[in-house]
């Protein structure tokens, strides 16, 4: 039997024109190729890194022969979600930058019941400053490769985080979250948007639908949570 789809939350950052990215890479470029006033039509043109806006990490992403976007069993996909409330264990923006990392003892204190197979939200409300790229895209919270293994040990399914990388701006912190949860074939999906309506319902199944963009390491993704009868 069918479930009943109840309520559904759309996760996703949008992508925009200049939006924010990767500080290292270039800007996201939209023009276009017909408009209504000349061709009766719009049409749009994109130049854009994969890695931009709520978009997923794949294997290959970090792992020479790792699974690519197009490689990944699309079971992986879905799941239950597991919230993990982090702006209740530190002030994120507050605290110095080299302090942002998010250990095993932050998942620990959020008292989540985790199941195999969960897909695991953190949400540190980094977010929230997306429309600042000023702090959005520098010294976002990242998860410590302690937590990494932490959550690859409960079996989790995927890791979704709010801000800009699973891993971190300051030197030596962006590869050893990757490699472990990459590592374990737990998928990672970045820049998701924490809809605070996530509160209002005990449940919620997790939808990660990335662009079959073949051969990659990573692809803009729509992520949706459903409140299924």
């Amino acid at each position: 039997m069918i479930p009943k789809v109840e309520r559904t939350l759309d996760l996703t950052q949008p992508l925009f024109h200049g939006c924010p990215g990767w500080p290292t890479h270039d800007y996201t470029n939209i023009g276009f190729a017909m408009r209504h006033a000349t061709h009766g039509c719009i049409e749009e043109w994109i130049s854009v890194n994969a890695h931009t806006a709520t978009h997923i990490d794949a294997p290959y992403h970090f792992l020479v022969d790792g699974g690519k976007v197009d490689e990944i069993d699309m079971a992986r996909f879905t799941g239950r979600a597991a919230i993990f409330d982090l702006r209740k264990t530190k002030d994120w923006l507050g605290i110095d930058p080299l302090d942002r990392a998010i250990t095993a003892a932050d998942l620990e204190s959020c008292g989540v019941d985790l199941k195999d197979g969960d897909v695991v939200l953190l949400n540190t409300g980094w977010g929230e400053t997306r429309n600042d790229p000023s702090i959005y895209v520098y010294d976002w919270p990242y998860v410590s490769e302690d937590a990494a293994q932490w959550l690859v040990d409960r079996n989790v399914k995927a890791v979704l985080t709010d801000g800009i990388s699973v891993g971190g701006w300051p030197e030596g912190t962006g590869a050893p979250p990757h490699r472990v949860l990459l590592g374990a074939n737990v998928l990672v999906v970045e820049e998701v948007f924490m809809d605070p309506a996530l509160y209002e319902e005990e449940e919620w199944f997790i939808v990660v639908a990335p662009l079959l963009l073949k051969g990659a390491g990573g692809a803009p993704t729509r992520v949706m949570a459903l409140k299924l009868a």
